[in-house]
């Protein structure tokens, strides 16, 4: 299952081609070239107000594909008209040629693909032309203002109103050749909009086409009641019954309200009986038309309807079937393509512990690090060892029975070799027996001497040990159960699944005529994409557009995607990747002495995160030096752990746990390389500041430092950053206050240097020139950078 074919990578890399072709399969087929056409030649032939002809043209304005066999239509409708067969006519060609005028040839877009507004343009232009040809041939007068009047204003009304079936989300094309959803659920507010406007277009376009096929009738039977019942039965079947009930109701509303009703029973009826069988389904549709009219109209009324009703379900009757056969084949390849996502989403979620994982690791370096830094209180100093010695000595040698004979001959091996022994226990290691002996002497009983030494010093240490876990203060157990806390819950977030995402993305591949698929996503920040589907030479899983409308549904780039085959089934597993990075440079240099009191480093996180930090220890030489760098080698493991604040906190209770007056300032700069969020957190640090262009932001908090008191006292700040940007963090050697040095300000209007670490020597240069203190000064650049634009 978990095979990945050479030949799905091959295809996945292939460049996909826009075809330009009016009768392809992506542009409707024969099919939808036919129904132009027809349509088309409808409209062209049936007045509407004052006897003008504007619905031909109308449509022709609308179309942004198949416009020639739109076109052809509305000529061939024209042509029996006469003279203002003419007039439409030459709208129509009017329209058409403005249009190729302003089409901009780009091949990455189906032909005449213009904005609404523009089509609308040129369909008022196409107007103003028949109305000017229809003044010249029959004169000015009342009817010819009125019907000019009309082409010019309803022309463009109708191509707006038309414009709702050929949007680019759906398209009445997608009747004939895909697969399409009409619900709202899990929709963006542009998508609803597309679906609402597309079924109040289809409500005038099937009403208008049935008011032009009333004039059509053979043998008393009208073809505008044929079309109207096929539309609703179809429409049933596709769409469900209320929408089939509002069809028949609107499309036969310009015949009478008798035959309205009539037709959405058969909408209303035909949908909620399907499921029985379509034979029953259309003769339970039939009866309750003929029952409604023979209550309504009578005998006249029955006959009105049912032949042309009968005739439909004939015709539709065969197309109904082959619509459910396909509807239960798509179900089928719908359950297996589930079942196969429905295992690499459990396998995900199973094995996912990112949060967890980087936990650990975080943890196993703190301690090292806090180790370091604490106070030695836990280790045994050389005084008390010393008194072990000494101890150990006096209790041995006073009940030794040659105790005299050491004493006249002055023998006191373990004395003598006191400092060797305490130099020995000082690097942590053992006593043995020929430790106690020196090369001239020798005592008979260096066992027992290097067992008791050995003893006390372990219980010494023990002792020592249980007195550091003591100090420890409550809230730090706290804290790190809360770094495990925010682990788990951010695993938690990262495998839970993201419904409302996946139903949008499975709508966009549905609408774009994908085969049956079954979208499943996961995690908050993190996304992870399972697509499967029923694709037996793996063509469509591998097609380009996929991995664009991932990009395009959730904003965020997407790394190399993963192909997984079984049976006829084919998957897609993808991740989210980096849209931004980050180049960074570091300059400083120490104040009076020779040690710098500051501490600056910048490192991307193993969470796709990028931080910068500066430190400044709060007063001077080895001990300041010492707390900022401690600080930062903190933040720099912690950070990985949890959340920055929580990190903050255990820093903070670390300094305040070392009993004297230990203090740092803290600027955090975390980028989130995912998505570009970018947060800076500050405790009684400098200001930083955000460079675009010319423009400059400044970033500055009123905060006490870390260490000085029990609650921490910062502040976070979101900032909004783009590629390109450059952001500056200062010491306060730099600047302290902005406003005090108006140079720093100029300095940072001007164009930056041609690199990072250019940019921060300059800046640093200048401050040295400038500044009137001593302090440190420690100045950060970064610049970044925009990898991937994710394509709407």
């Amino acid at each position: 299952m978990h095979e990945v074919t050479d030949k799905l990578q091959e295809e996945f890399e292939k460049p996909t081609k826009k075809k330009l072709s009016l009768f392809s399969s992506d542009e409707g087929g024969i099919i939808g070239a036919m129904a132009a056409l027809t349509i088309g030649l409808l409209l062209a032939r049936h007045h509407l107000i004052f006897g003008a002809y504007p619905l031909g043209i109308a449509l022709v304005a609308s179309l942004p594909t198949l416009v020639w066999p739109s076109l052809i239509g509305v000529i061939v409708g024209s042509l029996t008209l006469g003279t203002n067969g003419l007039i439409l006519v030459a709208c129509a060609i009017t329209s058409i040629v403005v249009r190729l005028f302003t089409c901009r040839g780009d091949i990455e877009k189906p032909l005449f693909g213009e904005g609404l507004l523009l089509r609308m343009c040129a369909a008022i232009i196409g107007g103003f032309v028949a109305a000017v040809y229809e003044c010249i041939s029959a004169g000015i007068s009342l009817a010819t203002i009125l019907n000019s009047l009309t082409m010019i204003l309803l022309t463009p009304l109708l191509t707006f109103v038309f414009s709702g079936l050929f949007s680019e989300s759906i398209s009445i094309i997608h009747v004939f050749t895909r697969s399409f959803d009409l619900s709202l659920k899990g929709k963006t507010d542009s998508q609803k909009y597309d679906v609402i406007f597309f079924q109040c277009s289809s409500l005038v376009a099937l009403f208008l086409i049935s008011l032009s096929l009333s004039e059509i009738s053979l043998f008393g039977i009208g073809a505008n009641f044929i079309f109207i019942s096929l539309a609703t039965l179809l429409s049933a079947k596709r769409l469900g019954a209320p929408r089939a009930m509002a069809i028949g109701f609107v499309s036969s509303l310009g015949t009478s309200a008798t035959t309205s009703v009539a037709f959405s029973l058969i909408g209303l009826v035909f949908g909620l009986t399907f499921s029985f069988g379509v034979g029953g389904a259309l003769i339970s549709a039939g009866a309750a038309a003929a029952i409604w009219s023979v209550y309504a109209s009578g005998a006249e009324g029955l006959l009105s309807i049912l032949p042309e009703y009968a005739i439909a379900a004939t015709i539709a009757s065969p197309i109904l079937k082959s619509m459910q056969k396909m509807k239960n084949e798509e179900s089928a390849e719908s359950q297996s393509a589930a079942d196969m996502a429905g295992i690499f989403s459990l396998s995900y979620r199973s094995k996912y512990s990112g949060s967890l994982d980087s936990l650990e690791v975080s943890l196993s370096s703190l301690s090292s690090v806090i180790r370091a830094f604490s106070p030695s209180s836990d280790v045994p100093c050389e005084d008390e060892l010393l008194a072990i010695l000494e101890e150990v000595e006096e209790e041995i040698c006073g009940d030794c029975g040659d105790l005299d004979f050491c004493q006249r001959e002055d023998i006191f091996p373990a004395r003598k070799n006191r400092e060797k022994l305490l130099k020995i226990l000082m690097q942590g290691k053992e006593i043995t027996p020929a430790d106690i002996n020196t090369d001239t002497e020798f005592c008979t009983s260096p066992e027992k001497f290097s067992q008791e030494i050995n003893l006390r010093t372990a219980e010494l240490y023990q002792e020592k040990f249980r007195a550091s876990l003591m100090a420890v203060g409550a809230d730090q157990y706290d804290l790190i159960g809360k770094l495990i806390s925010e682990a788990r819950l951010t695993d938690r977030l990262e495998k839970s699944p993201d419904n409302r995402l996946a139903e949008r993305l499975a709508a966009e591949l549905k609408n774009m005529g994908f085969p049956t698929t079954a979208v499943k996503v996961f995690g908050e920040r993190k996304k992870k994409f399972i697509i499967a589907m029923e694709d037996e030479d793996g063509k469509d899983i591998t097609r380009a557009e996929i991995l664009q409308k991932i990009e395009a549904t959730c904003g965020m780039a997407i790394g190399s995607p993963e192909f997984f085959r079984k049976d006829k089934c084919a998957l897609l597993e993808c991740g989210v990747k980096k849209s931004y990075d980050a180049e960074f440079a570091i300059s400083s240099s120490s104040g009076g002495g020779e040690i710098s009191g500051d501490t600056t480093m910048a490192f991307h996180g193993a969470d796709d995160r990028f931080y910068a930090i500066c430190s400044d220890g709060m007063g001077s030489g080895e001990e300041a030096k010492r707390t900022s760098e401690f600080s930062c080698r903190f933040l720099r493991s912690a950070l990985e752990a949890g959340s920055p604040e929580t990190a903050l906190h255990l820093l903070n209770s670390i300094l305040r746990g070392r009993g004297k007056e230990c203090s740092a300032t803290i600027d955090i700069f975390a980028l989130d390389t995912l998505n570009g969020s970018a947060t800076f957190i500050k405790s009684g640090a400098a200001p930083s500041f955000v460079k675009r262009d010319t423009s400059i932001f400044r970033i500055k908090s009123a905060t006490a430092p870390i260490g000085l008191m029990k609650t921490i006292d910062s502040e976070r700040i979101q900032v909004e950053i783009r590629g390109g940007d450059y952001v500056i963090m200062l010491s306060d050697g730099v600047s302290e206050v902005a406003e005090e040095s108006p140079w720093l300000l100029e300095l940072l209007s001007r164009a930056p240097k041609e690199t990072p670490k250019a940019y921060a020597e300059h800046i640093l240069s200048e401050a040295k020139k400038h500044s009137k203190s001593r302090d440190d000064m420690s100045v950060l650049v970064v610049k970044i950078i925009k990898t991937h634009s994710p394509k709407s």
